[in-house]
């Protein structure tokens, strides 16, 4: 969560709205957030069948983004259903071959863990490419 909240307080050039989106198992999400623009969730969202609960469909449904930037450190089905399902008009995610169909550019970044270098690689990309995400 600490990298999260960092993330978003030192982006360089932030979007004016930006949302973040955290899936965590629940012993990891114990501290409380405060950050409006962080929104957690855990498997307990969600029954026995995937289907979310009331106030997670509901953020999943009622919210439209201009730009995903895809953080996840982890390659599973649930994290790409899920990313798949943000309503954003542009996506990007790191190189990986089974993620290729959820995103428009995928960007091949040895260090996941430098969320803030990718974030900036992420936006040199936009910028080479002459995106506009507004």
């Amino acid at each position: 969560m600490d990298k999260v909240e960092q993330l978003l307080k030192n982006m360089p050039n932030p979007p004016k709205n930006r949302m973040a989106y955290v899936f965590n198992r629940a012993e990891n999400l114990s501290d409380v957030v405060t950050n409006k623009s962080i929104f957690c969730f855990e498997l307990a969202d969600f029954n026995i069948f995937g289907k979310k609960n009331e106030i997670l469909q509901k953020k999943f449904s009622e919210n439209q983004f201009d730009l995903l930037i895809n953080f996840a450190d982890t390659e599973d089905l649930v994290n790409q259903k899920l990313i798949a399902e943000i309503k954003s008009s542009f996506k990007i995610g790191t190189e990986n071959p089974e993620k290729k169909a959820i995103f428009d550019l995928v960007i091949k970044y040895e260090n996941e863990k430098d969320y803030e270098g990718y974030y900036k690689q992420a936006m040199h990309y936009l910028s080479v490419l002459n995106i506009s995400t507004v």
